[in-house]
């Protein structure tokens, strides 16, 4: 089938024997080779976590995502644990002198007795594991396990401490060593190889990033924790399908239309996924020469910024800490020299924790020199014509936008939406996502505000938003191949909006950005332009208005201008932007047609 690049090249499931393979540095299963300066940070946490209590995970806890829809305080005490373990497990290979044992054994053992590794959020998605009636798991005993992305997470993170210290474990406590040796298969490969849940793409539905993501961690799994390699053969078989079927849904310009967070679950686990089976068939599972492969690579530096701020379209926060060593590994893997450059430097921003939810990727970390940063000049343009977005730099200035339509994953409605940076710094915004909650991912999603189009920098005709649904898109897409381009957004709208037509067109040059929107109405109606900032703006004169960072928007005074400040009411959000309070610039006129232009200098 076309795009599906195992397949197209008539490869077949290859695994080395057992004890053949090495995704880790020859020496490491001694615990050798870790880079002291990587590993400094790693025991001082360990160290803090000597004292600290393991989260509890109780009954009451667990329900709270069904009887509430919060999810937080579950998610924090589960995601804890899991840092705990891998965190102790490193610091305790890297020394070898027995100080973290105690309570490494205590957080792997509480680990080891959750009924389940589905988050609550998750179980009602997941076609293999359902509770009876709604119920949690505490109450549905004896049902066979699922997997979601935390539960192959968690698999990874045991399979580190059973490559590092299974041995040490075994002696301290043969019982625990057995669960765990048993979870790895009934928990993980077993679920992996007999799942028909959304990941896994039933009925032609195309996959998200859980795919790549819950592939890696369980190909880490087999790799370092399952001995037969009939089993391992049948784990490698699976994945290359599901990462063909993931694959052949993405654009051949390697855009991610779950913004730049999540393309480290998805881009980045499929290049994870790829670089494991590598390692098991000894080379011989190699397709890091296609086209879209590196393509995929290359759409991160497309999105940059700069330093941690990078575009932030869908749920996509607007900082994100790179990590620059599965970049650089990416980069020689590809020969991607312009991926290798903007690895070295995003390198200084690279987070020094451990996080669990992709263990192979932190020992790659922690095994790894980077090289100098040798600079990096971005794009000055960087297009993206499958999955509809343009980022245009020029000097001081950057204008990203996007069309598309508003069946994304992660989606907003946002067809048409822009940003707007001065020295990399947000001017005009996109908000991004608050914490998530049970209604963030339900059919109640848009009654949440940032997930609307008049909380984007968009308009609205007589208060009609643009609706969910990939039926609701741009077309007739123009990109002048410098920087502007213009589309037709009339079928981001509903009919009840009553749009002959609506164009708009953006483009920026050395002084600053241009946005002109063209509309033919069936009626006379009230149109609302909506801009979105994080600090207050303030009028300067007839038809100009003062922006963050002292740039000036300036627009037709036929516009009648009203500002909208609203309390930001999440602490995620209000974290992202450091304000508590939003600011929504509204623009009215009415009239059935209009030709109206807007400049940001």
């Amino acid at each position: 089938m076309e795009g599906h690049i195992f397949e197209e090249r008539g490869m077949r499931a290859v695994t080395l024997p057992f004890e053949k393979i090495r995704v880790l540095p020859r020496e490491a299963r001694r615990g050798e080779g870790f880079l002291p300066t990587r590993m400094a940070p790693v025991v001082k946490a360990a160290e803090e976590m000597l004292p600290e209590e393991i989260p509890a995970i109780t009954k009451e806890l667990w329900e709270l995502f069904f009887t509430t829809g919060e999810r937080k305080r579950f998610d924090d005490a589960y995601i804890r644990r899991r840092d705990m373990l891998l965190t102790l497990t490193l610091a305790e290979a890297y020394e070898r002198r027995g100080r973290f044992m105690g309570k490494l054994l205590a957080v792997l053992s509480a680990i080891m007795d959750e009924p389940t590794w589905i988050i609550p959020a998750h179980l009602e998605a997941n076609s293999d594991y359902r509770a009876a009636e709604g119920l949690p798991p505490h109450l549905a005993p004896g049902r066979a396990h699922g997997l979601d992305i935390m539960a192959g997470a968690t698999g990874a993170c045991v399979a580190v401490t059973y490559y590092y210290l299974g041995d040490v474990i075994r002696g301290a406590d043969a019982g625990l060593y057995d669960k765990m040796d048993a979870a790895f298969r009934v928990r993980i490969i077993d679920p992996f190889l007999l799942s028909h849940a959304h990941w896994t793409g039933p009925e032609g539905r195309r996959v998200n990033n859980w795919c790549p993501w819950i592939v890696t961690n369980t190909l880490f799994v087999a790799a370092v924790a399952e001995p037969d390699d009939g089993k391992r053969r049948e784990v490698v078989k699976r994945a290359m399908h599901l990462l063909d079927h993931f694959i052949a849904g993405y654009p051949a310009d390697g855009g991610c239309d779950e913004g730049a967070s999540y393309w480290g679950a998805a881009g980045a686990a499929y290049y994870d996924a790829l670089e494991l089976l590598l390692h098991i068939s000894g080379g011989k599972l190699h397709i890091f020469d296609d086209p879209k492969v590196r393509a995929i690579g290359d759409y991160l530096p497309g999105c940059h910024i700069k330093e941690t701020r990078f575009v932030n379209f869908a749920d996509c926060p607007p900082r994100l800490a790179p990590d620059a060593t599965m970049l650089y590994h990416y980069s020689t893997l590809t020969h991607s020299e312009r991926l290798a450059a903007f690895a070295g430097a995003v390198a200084k921003y690279e987070e020094a924790s451990v996080a669990y939810s992709f263990p192979y990727r932190v020992l790659l970390r922690l095994y790894s020199e980077m090289p100098a940063d040798v600079g990096y000049t971005p794009e000055r343009n960087s297009y993206f014509p499958y999955l509809k977005v343009l980022v245009s730099r020029r000097g001081d200035y950057l204008l990203a936008s996007k069309g598309g339509h508003n069946g994304e994953s992660h989606n907003h409605n946002d067809v048409g939406n822009f940003l707007f940076c001065y020295r990399g710094e947000p001017v005009l915004i996109d908000t991004g996502c608050g914490g998530y909650s049970k209604i963030t991912f339900s059919e109640r999603r848009y009654e949440l505000y940032y997930m609307n189009s008049s909380y984007h920098n968009l308009p609205d005709f007589d208060g009609i938003q643009q609706r969910p649904g990939a039926a609701f898109a741009s077309r007739d897409e123009v990109y002048d191949g410098d920087g502007g381009w213009s589309l037709e957004l009339a079928g981001a709208y509903p009919g009840e909006a009553g749009i002959r037509s609506y164009r708009r067109a953006v483009s920026l040059d050395d002084t600053g950005a241009t946005v002109r929107d063209t509309f033919s109405l069936e009626r006379e109606e009230l149109v609302t332009f909506h801009f979105m900032c994080a600090a207050k703006p303030e009028p300067v004169g007839e038809g100009r208005i003062a922006l963050p960072l002292g740039r000036v928007l300036t627009f037709d005074p036929r516009l009648e201008y009203v500002l909208d400040a609203f309390p930001v009411s999440d602490t995620r959000l209000e974290r992202a932007w450091s304000t508590d309070t939003f600011y929504r610039l509204c623009f009215r006129v009415r009239a059935a047609a209009g030709d109206f232009t807007f400049r940001i200098e």
